[in-house]
C-alpha cells in the first residue's frame, strides 16, 4: 500500500456530538509531525462531498472513527449516486447493497471508505455518553453500525476508549503512532525493493525485509546490513555503499 508522506489521519466524527474532540485533534495533531483532516472543511450543501471525502481518506494513512449515540446526517441520494459513479466496484468490494448503503450517514460511510481504500481504521468510543438526547432510531443505527464493524474484524480489535479530547489524543498517539510509522516503513521498503529490481546492481543489497517483533522493528536484507540511515532504524556504520 502506497502512502503519502507526511502521514495523515482522517478524523471521522458527528459534529454535534464530538466537535470539541475533532477540533482538538485537528489542532494538536497538526502541530506535530502529522497531518489531520475531517469532513468539516467541505461546506457545500447539496454538493456530492463524498467524492472529496473519499479522496481525502485515500490519501491518509488511516481513519480515527468516533462512535457515539448519534449516527449523523444521512447520505443524500445525490451523494449515493456520485460515489457509485466514482467507485463502481464499491458495492461489490464492501459486500453491501445499495439499499443499505443509502441508510448510512456520512460519518458511518467514512468507516466504509477506510475499508474500501484499505486504510487502517481505529474505532474510538467514549467511556460515558457524551449526549443524552439520542433518539431510539439513532441508537439502533449505531448499534447496527458497530455490529457491521465487528463482523469485519474492526471492533473491538481496534477499539480506543477515551474520557475527553485530551485522553483521546493521548490514546491516538500511543496506539496509532506505532502503526503509522510501521506502514511508512513498509511503504519505503516497497519503494526500495522496486528500485533495486530496476537496477543491475540490486544484488549488492538483496531483498529488503521489514521485521517486526515484541522488541521493535528493524530493516534487514538477504545479503547485507547496508540499509543504514535510509530509515533511521539501523546504526550509521551500516550505511549502504554508493550505487553510483
Amino acid at each position: 500500500m502506497k502512502l503519502n508522506d507526511p502521514c495523515g489521519l482522517f478524523i471521522s466524527a458527528v459534529s454535534d456530538e464530538f466537535e470539541p474532540h475533532r477540533q482538538h485533534l485537528l489542532t494538536e495533531l497538526n502541530d506535530s509531525n502529522w497531518t489531520s483532516k475531517g469532513q468539516e472543511k467541505f461546506k457545500a450543501p447539496g454538493h456530492p462531498i463524498v467524492e472529496l471525502i473519499s479522496d481525502d481518506i485515500a490519501d491518509c494513512a488511516g481513519v480515527v472513527h468516533l462512535v457515539g449515540t448519534r449516527p449523523g446526517t444521512p447520505l443524500s441520494n445525490a451523494n449515493v449516486e456520485a460515489i457509485l459513479v466514482k467507485l463502481p466496484d464499491l458495492l461489490t468490494k464492501l459486500q453491501i447493497d445499495r439499499a443499505n448503503l443509502s441508510k448510512l450517514s456520512y460519518t458511518q460511510f467514512e468507516a466504509y471508505l477506510a475499508i474500501y481504500h484499505g486504510r487502517q481504521l481505529w474505532i474510538a468510543k467514549p467511556t460515558s455518553t457524551v449526549v443524552t438526547d439520542a433518539s431510539a432510531s439513532g441508537l439502533l443505527s449505531q448499534k447496527d453500525h458497530l455490529e457491521m464493524l465487528q463482523r469485519r474484524g474492526y471492533f473491538p480489535a481496534t477499539h480506543l476508549r477515551f474520557d475527553d479530547p485530551e485522553s483521546l489524543e493521548l490514546r491516538i498517539r500511543r496506539s496509532v503512532t506505532t502503526e503509522i510509522q510501521l506502514r511508512r516503513c513498509q511503504n519505503a521498503v516497497e519503494r526500495l525493493n522496486d528500485s533495486f529490481q530496476r537496477t543491475t546492481r540490486h544484488g549488492l543489497i538483496g531483498n529488503v525485509v521489514l521485521e517486526r517483533s515484541e522488541t521493535g522493528t528493524r530493516v534487514s536484507s538477504s545479503n547485507s546490513p547496508c540499509l543504514a540511515r535510509f530509515f533511521g532504524l539501523l546504526p550509521p556504520e551500516s550505511r549502504a555503499p554508493s550505487m553510483a
